[in-house]
């Protein structure tokens, strides 16, 4: 029998990637507990710190953008 390969959904990778220190999840739910009243402002923003660190970068103009004597579509 082969090696067993896991599938995770983003969502899930992300879940991973942010509860990596030891600790975290337990210390997280303690605060949730302590104060469910700012349980979901609290959700909200760490969703949205999550979804930027997620983000594909933009790319960028390629090489020789701004050059002098270059003409868009190559033409002059």
């Amino acid at each position: 029998m082969g090696p067993v390969m896991a599938s995770l959904s983003v969502g899930a990778g992300q879940a991973d990637a942010l509860s990596g220190c030891s600790g975290c999840p337990g210390r997280v739910t303690q605060e949730f507990g302590d104060h469910p009243e700012t349980a979901v402002a609290r959700m909200r923003w760490a969703r949205a710190v999550a979804a930027e660190a997620f983000v594909e970068p933009v790319p960028g103009p390629g090489p020789g953008a701004g050059r002098a004597g270059s003409v868009a579509g190559g033409q002059r």
